[in-house]
């Protein structure tokens, strides 16, 4: 895990100052070496986080031996062992170090662009072509690892991360559509488009090309859509075994490590089936686990965590987030995400990482993705009510019932609950089928200038498997995986996502909806592959909707700092809301109107960012 960047200048100026100065904006990323390459109208810069072959032989950028292909690379391709036996067996060797990094150069040098289809991983990275005089770059199927770019005053530069850019002079303005978007719809990391304008970032599955003379060439190599073979399997058992096997070979790749791994954990079925899944894999490998709680029980998973820690008989490193926390972090977390992020609890997963970064462990495996390819989120469950409801009345009734036991509602509530998924009145709403946005509250001159709402594929037959499709690519995964980087990253630390493996997506994609969904179980395929596994109490108890303390706490310890911010004057100049109807809206919900606390922590945190990013002349320093 590392960061990188680059340049390419046309006029062949010196390059070396600015690539090394977007080196040190990304320092927390590799703590352990950097390094910069340069050739005429290039240059390449990298830092080096060592995770795979300690030794200095690992270090970037590296160059193939004849000196053709030079590469700089963040994140991990884990099937590098496989791969570089395949080159040695067609003569593409020897190799010289054990990085999966010389193994990428070898491949790319090897099979061009079509190696992209050989790796199983997580990676955005960069090579240069010193014969073609061009730079070929790409980033994993599902965006795990980020990419920014930008063309400014004849140049094209890239980097791990945004305050990379903007310290080689890429101007920084609001991106009015995507802040727009962000607050009508919820929307964002769902394109190319960041929070600043003319700076984008290349899409998941994505690679360009960018020629000496700054032409760039986009390409899409990869869609899920595309991949995923639906058919039904010969029965549920050898569905759930073929499941069980793919879980356990992602994770097998994905504890090659030369240093310690550790274990993110909650108490939900998805961490506890890493969990249980790691412990089988690694033997007597001692592997840490983490969890990130708070001190009220309404909010602790702290219960279930315990069981599954006794059930393996480890201990726990307990990270807990107090109300204090959040403006002491706040502008840590924020110089890190560098756009507006998820909350309170993107905060405490912040603070995991801290206390992995203390306990000196780098790796840390994670457990997100089942819930979006295996149904486990209540609109989900939804979608599927609605499909089966087109069927027979005594499958629909049986489910139906199953629904109602999950959520703890009322048949008739369910039946309303299900009519609004079938009209699309609860699209943009929240996981738990709150309403998370208030577009009522912007200034009507903003709001005039707004765009419709984007259109996502919809490449499935069944509403439930195109509901995940879209939150998966577009709304939800995105997102998760850009908190995810930037909070692990600021701590030096590598995340590591088992289940966002292609096989297991592909496959998850490809099942019968039945498989995902059944009486009233949502993940019902991983809760049968997972029997004798895990304990019961895990395994089968229903979904619980993550939730912390955030709603008090915008009403209640935090409603000083919060009024402050939403009174000031800098707040009242962005001409985005209408300031009276933002303190109205804001009175009601300190009132008890907080069915969701999404928008009260938007306004709050685009002002945040405004105020760290936009109005500052300059950015040089990190914040530590």
């Amino acid at each position: 895990m590392c960061g990188i960047a680059g340049i390419i200048d046309s006029e062949k100026k010196p390059l070396n100052d600015n690539v090394e100065a977007m080196m040190a904006m990304q320092c927390h990323r590799g703590p352990d070496d950097e390094g910069v390459f340069s050739d005429d109208e290039v240059a390449l810069g990298h830092v080096r986080l060592a995770v795979l072959d300690l030794s200095p032989s690992g270090a970037q950028p590296m160059s193939t031996p004849d000196g053709r292909y030079t590469i700089v690379h963040n994140g991990e391709v884990y099937n590098y062992l496989e791969l570089r036996q395949e080159l040695e067996d067609i003569g593409a060797g020897p190799f010289r170090t054990q990085t999966d990094v010389e193994v990428i150069l070898r491949a790319f040098a090897t099979w061009g662009p079509a190696c992209l289809d050989r790796f199983i991983g997580m990676f955005s990275f960069a090579i240069w072509d010193r014969v073609n005089r061009s730079l070929f770059c790409a980033r994993d199927r599902f965006g795990i690892k980020p990419f920014y770019y930008a063309e400014h005053q004849g140049r094209v530069l890239f980097a791990s991360e945004l305050k990379a850019l903007f310290r080689a002079g890429v101007p920084r303005r609001p991106n009015q559509a995507i802040i727009y978007e962000y607050l009508t719809w919820g929307y964002y990391e769902h394109s190319d488009q960041t929070f600043f304008a003319d700076v984008k970032q290349l899409l998941p599955g994505h690679s360009l090309t960018i020629k000496a003379d700054g032409a760039i060439c986009r390409r899409q190599y990869y869609t899920l859509a595309d991949h995923v073979e639906q058919s039904t399997p010969a029965g549920e058992v050898e569905a759930a075994a073929r499941l069980l096997d793919l879980m356990q070979d992602a994770i097998k790749l994905r504890l090659r490590s030369d240093v310690s791994v550790g274990i993110t954990l909650s108490g939900g079925l998805d961490s506890s089936t890493l969990l249980a899944l790691t412990n089988a894999a690694s033997g007597t490998a001692n592997v840490e686990l983490f969890s990130g709680i708070f001190e009220n029980p309404n909010y602790s998973e702290r219960p279930w965590i315990e069981a599954m820690a006794a059930e393996t008989h480890q201990a726990v490193n307990f990270s807990v987030m107090h109300e204090e926390d959040v403006w002491t972090r706040f502008d840590r977390i924020m110089w890190h995400q560098e756009e507006p992020f998820g909350g309170v609890p993107t905060m405490a997963w912040a603070a995991l990482f801290e206390t992995a970064q203390h306990r000196d462990v780098t790796v840390l495996l994670e457990g997100s993705g089942l819930d979006d390819m295996l149904g486990g989120y209540r609109k989900y469950h939804l979608a599927f009510l609605d499909e089966v409801s087109r069927g027979d009345s005594e499958t629909f009734e049986r489910e139906l019932s199953g629904y109602t036991v999950a959520w703890g509602v009322e048949r008739e509530a369910a039946l309303r609950e299900v009519q609004q998924v079938r009209v699309g009145t609860s699209l943009s709403m929240a996981l738990d089928g709150s309403r998370p946005v208030r577009p009522e509250c912007l200034a009507p001159e903003f709001a005039a200038a707004g765009a419709p709402p984007p259109v996502f594929p919809a490449p499935f037959q069944s509403r439930l498997k195109n509901m995940m499709y879209q939150e998966f690519l577009f709304t939800k995964i995105p997102r998760a995986l850009r908190f995810q980087d930037r909070n692990s990253m600021a701590f030096s630390r590598e995340a590591r996502l088992p289940f966002l493996d292609h096989r297991l997506v592909e496959y998850c994609f490809g099942l019968p909806d039945t498989l995902a969904i059944h009486n009233g179980s949502v993940k019902y395929l991983l809760r049968v592959a997972m029997k004798n596994l895990i304990p019961d109490v895990v395994r089968t108890a229903p979904k619980r909707s993550v939730q912390t303390p955030q709603r008090e706490w915008l009403a209640g310890p935090l409603r000083s700092q919060v009024e402050s911010v939403l009174q000031s004057s800098t707040f009242a100049s962005r001409g985005i809301f209408d300031v009276a109807k933002v303190q109205e809206t804001y009175q009601r919900y300190c009132a008890g109107d907080q069915a969701n606390s999404f928008y009260v922590w938007q306004w709050v945190n685009l002002e945040a960012w405004f105020r760290m990013f936009i109005d500052p002349t300059e950015i040089t320093a990190p914040i530590r």
